[in-house]
């Protein structure tokens, strides 16, 4: 049965803020407003307002790597193994961590992120599929400004900023499928061609805020 998931992670930080509680499903802030007395308005009137968020898990600021994986992202991997279509979706302003959580440090095997580890699980769990001939696949779309572009396009070498990645269409066929027009498709024999798809996709990324 298709379901949605939804998660929270808290970023470390160098000032804690006070006003913050949080349990395994439920974060909690107090929000200092200042009130305004019409019939008196030298007299400030400061109270606090209260937010209350539910999530299925919140990943408190001291949570691994490892641990986002086996919680977030082990589940949907598993059932992608089973033939069933996944997606990760990674939701914040800039400078939250959504690239750290997703991609990771790559000079680090323990700061992984979720991309990498998914590959990693994929690839470990076909060597055991010897008695089947499964070939892998890899796109890279990014969609930047509401406009699809192919990441991993064979001619990437020459693109410049007054020539810009071939861009990618999403179209709707006949009996309802759709279709990805202008998007490669990438052979990955082994998880280090993979991770090298992966990497060459990322520096093409567009990063700025």
């Amino acid at each position: 049965m298709p379901q949605i998931r939804t998660f929270c992670r808290i970023k470390p930080t160098a000032e804690y803020y006070p006003d913050f509680e949080v349990s395994h499903d439920t974060l909690s802030l107090r929000v200092p407003e200042l009130l305004r007395d019409y019939n008196n308005p030298k007299a400030p009137n400061r109270t606090s307002i209260h937010h209350e968020f539910h999530f299925n898990y919140i990943f408190k600021n001291v949570a691994t790597q490892e641990e986002v994986f086996n919680v977030a992202a082990k589940d949907i991997v598993e059932a992608f193994l089973d033939g069933y279509n996944g997606t990760i979706f990674a939701y914040g302003q800039t400078g939250t961590g959504k690239t750290f959580t997703v991609e990771g440090y790559s000079k680090s095997h323990n700061m992984r992120g979720l991309e990498p580890r998914a590959l990693s699980m994929v690839y470990k769990a076909l060597e055991k599929r010897t008695d089947e001939e499964i070939n892998v696949h890899i796109s890279y779309m990014e969609i930047y400004q509401e406009v699809g572009y192919d990441l991993l396009n064979p001619n990437s070498k020459n693109v410049t900023p007054n020539t810009p990645f071939p861009k990618v269409h999403v179209l709707e066929s006949t009996g309802g499928v759709w279709v990805v027009r202008n998007l490669s498709v990438h052979q990955a024999p082994s998880e280090e061609a993979a991770i090298n798809l992966l990497s060459r996709g990322q520096i093409h990324r567009k990063v700025a805020a």
